[in-house]
């Protein structure tokens, strides 16, 4: 006669078999997901910067055709929303400033940036801007540092750029300034956002040997390599006014 109180469980070989399955399982979906996971966040990345461009054509059209694009001190400097030693917004903070950022200030960090310097409402990045006189504020996006149109002592250049002689070059773009920055961001590449309103993702390929004659060639990821003058010309060099190189002169010509 059957024992009918006999218990019945997974022998260890059959667990071990299972736990296999799913560890096999997760190493297929694992990629799946963090592609999609980055997918997203560059569809929300590039929503950023088109409602981004709808502020500049606000500014525009009140500011007669002239927006705030630039650097300070050096056009590495191109992603700051508030200068801490002029006491005042700058480059794009003027948008926020006027009330044209319909969608709130958080459209000026990119979602797939991590570094806290360059992310939403950190210790070493606050907001509101002004809570310290000691911090700088700091988007995670740069405005195109057109030449002549640096900031000196925060105030905006006299005349500023006009938006409809930018057309089809780029304006607006997650940070470049080092490959760390990328590094910390999308990875792959940046979005970029164009006069005439559109928005791409472009490859860091396209982009990235100007890029890289900024940093340092024993460690990409150095924070402390770049940001001086020396490099303007990899940022985005103009003859005359006409851009003939650099990391901006290759967005326009992804």
């Amino acid at each position: 006669m059957k024992n009918r109180n006999r218990k019945v469980g997974f022998t260890l070989v059959e667990l071990l078999v299972v736990i296999g399955i799913i560890a096999v399982l997760i190493g297929i979906l694992l990629p799946a997901l963090n592609k999609a996971r980055e997918q997203a966040k560059k569809v929300q990345c590039l929503s950023n910067l088109r409602q981004v461009h709808v502020a500049y054509v606000l500014y525009a059209q009140a500011n007669k055709d002239q927006i705030p694009l630039g650097y300070g001190t050096n056009k590495q400097y191109n992603y700051s929303v508030y200068d801490k030693f002029a006491g005042k917004y700058i480059l794009h903070g003027l948008l926020y400033q006027a009330g044209f950022l319909k969608a709130g200030p958080q459209i000026y960090w990119c979602p797939a940036q991590t570094h806290p310097d360059y992310s939403f409402n950190t210790p070493s990045n606050p907001w509101p801007p002004g809570s310290s006189s000691t911090i700088n504020t700091r988007g995670s996006y740069g405005v195109r540092p057109v030449t002549g149109q640096d900031w000196v002592g925060g105030d905006p250049p006299k005349p500023m750029a006009k938006l409809t002689k930018m057309k089809s070059l780029a304006i607006f773009s997650d940070v470049v300034s080092l490959p760390y920055l990328v590094n910390n961001a999308h990875k792959t590449g940046a979005s970029v956002l164009y006069g005439h309103g559109g928005a791409s993702f472009v490859p860091r390929k396209a982009f990235e040997a100007d890029m890289n004659k900024m940093a340092n060639p024993g460690n990409l990821n150095d924070a402390n390599w770049g940001f001086q003058p020396a490099f303007n010309d990899f940022m985005l060099k103009e003859t005359n006014g006409v851009p003939v190189s650099g990391v901006w002169w290759d967005f326009d010509h992804k």
